[in-house]
């Protein structure tokens, strides 16, 4: 199984590109609009979709999209393609969204996606909004590793949680570290 890749896009034909990787293997995988224009090394979460006729890679931009991307396929009547198609018009946060309000509405205007198949979504991720579908704690995650990389620079740990505290929630972990040492640098 095909877990992640780390390289570049080298081409790009519609939502699939040939990734290629730093040892120069190329992959197709299908990667989401938001990603096609990047230059840059990269490195994708990927589902591989194995069928008996073909293989597929899919390929994500952060552990949260791969996420909600198998919690979508898990629903009974949603590919893949159906679930990527869910990733490229919205972000993990309005899909949770949408399935902590219930918006039937928001699912059928993604292009491929019924009456049925919206509710069925909606009722079989509904069920998943614990610990599992929280998305918050992938935020935790990142919020401990700024914690504990100011403590390893010689702040301490209660300073440094009071810091992230005034910082900013959906920034990059970099971004967060940088913000925090840019207050310290003012006081």
């Amino acid at each position: 199984m095909i877990g992640k890749l780390k390289g570049r896009i080298a081409e790009v034909h519609g939502t699939q590109a040939l990734f290629e990787t730093s040892s120069g293997v190329f992959y197709w995988v299908y990667i989401s609009p938001r990603l096609i224009d990047e230059s840059s090394d990269l490195e994708l979460y990927t589902y591989h979709d194995i069928k008996e006729d073909h293989q597929q890679l899919f390929g994500f931009a952060s552990y949260d999209e791969y996420r909600v991307f198998t919690f979508l396929v898990s629903v009974d009547g949603v590919g893949p393609k159906t679930a990527f198609t869910i990733l490229c018009t919205s972000s993990p946060h309005e899909i949770q969204q949408s399935v902590i309000t219930s918006d039937v509405d928001f699912f059928q205007r993604i292009k491929g996606i019924g009456k049925k198949t919206a509710q069925r979504i909606l009722v079989d991720l509904s069920g998943r909004l614990g610990a599992e579908f929280d998305l918050a704690t992938s935020d935790k995650r990142v919020d401990e590793e700024v914690v504990d990389a100011l403590v390893s620079l010689g702040f301490k740990i209660g300073e440094a949680r009071q810091l992230l505290a005034d910082i900013e929630p959906d920034i990059s972990l970099e971004q967060k570290i940088k913000a925090a040492l840019r207050k310290l640098s003012r006081t």
